[in-house]
This record gives structure tokens, C-alpha cells and sequence, in this order.
């Protein structure tokens, strides 16, 4: 297949399976063995394994959609820059369903073979994610008992020793 080929087999994979929501029509882009490189948590590897990680997105996000912003292509690979959305109107990686509508964007890095999805490589931002459900799990670890009033301590305390240090040599 051709670079442009391969780009509208991507294109028409997100249309029909992600924003159409068509698990069934997975098998006519996706191998058997389609192998994910940096698998998502709870994804299992295979056709199975995607189209079951797909189902429990869709059941966190019903609303989701994948807008593709530009891809590149070279041989049998294509890079696709996309931005997806949706509501979280069910629990995702951990968190409980929160109403809230979320834009993440990302880049998937995929390899076809025999005209079918073979390999995939998915970087989204996560942290942006996470903040946009209102996640404390992206953020530092300020839920220890005392952990802010102890930071707050030394950051005072360095700053008045600053400060101290200023007004002797100043």
C-alpha cells in the first residue's frame, strides 16, 4: 500500500470504529495479532485486546471523538497528530465517572501490514487529562498527613533565612 493508503485506512478506522463506535468493523483494519507498543492500562494485546479496551472507553466517554489534525507518512508507517473529546460519564483508569468534557491531544504512531493495523504506539497527554477530570493522581503526592503545612514551613523558613542574609550583606 502506498503512504496514502495507508493514511486513509487510519482515517477510516477512527471514523467507523472510534467515532462511530463500530467494534464489529475493528476486523476489516485491524490484524488479529495487532500488537499495541505502549499498551494503556487494562489493554491487552491482539484485536481482542483493543476492541475490549475500546468498549470500556466508550462506556467512559459515549460522546467520544477523534479529530485528525494532520498525519505524515513514510513506507508503512503513519504518524497521526489528533485531539480527542468527550463527556466522562463512566469510571476511566481509576477514576469514577465525573460529567466532565475533556479535550486530550496526542499522536499515534502506526505500522500496516497487509493493508491491516499491525503495530501502534499511542502518546496522548495524560497529566492534561488527568487535570481536566480533577485527579489528584497527577499531581504530587500533597495528600500525606501534614505534607503541605511541612512545605509550607520550609519554603517560609528559606525565604526569611534569604531575606535574613539580604538585610546583613545588603
Amino acid at each position: 500500500m502506498t503512504g496514502e493508503q495507508n493514511k486513509a485506512l487510519i482515517r477510516d478506522f477512527v471514523e467507523d470504529v472510534i467515532n462511530r463506535q463500530d467494534l464489529a468493523a475493528a476486523h476489516h483494519y485491524v490484524a488479529t495479532d495487532f500488537e499495541e507498543q505502549d499498551p494503556l492500562p487494562q489493554q491487552e494485546q491482539g484485536l481482542e485486546g483493543l476492541t475490549r479496551w475500546l468498549a470500556m472507553y466508550f462506556v467512559a466517554f459515549p460522546d467520544a471523538r477523534w479529530t485528525l489534525e494532520e498525519q505524515v507518512a513514510e513506507e508503512d508507517r503513519v504518524l497521526s497528530r489528533l485531539t480527542w473529546s468527550g463527556t466522562q460519564a463512566g469510571p476511566f483508569l481509576g477514576i469514577p465517572a465525573t460529567g466532565k468534557r475533556v479535550a486530550v491531544s496526542g499522536a499515534v504512531l502506526d505500522r500496516i501490514a497487509d493493508g491491516k493495523l499491525q503495530q501502534s504506539r499511542m502518546l496522548m497527554d495524560t497529566l492534561g487529562l488527568m487535570r481536566q477530570l480533577g485527579s489528584t493522581r497527577a499531581e504530587p503526592d500533597t495528600q500525606k498527613e501534614g505534607t503541605n503545612d511541612r512545605n509550607r514551613e520550609r519554603v517560609h523558613r528559606a525565604t526569611m533565612d534569604r531575606g535574613v542574609q539580604r538585610k546583613e550583606h545588603g
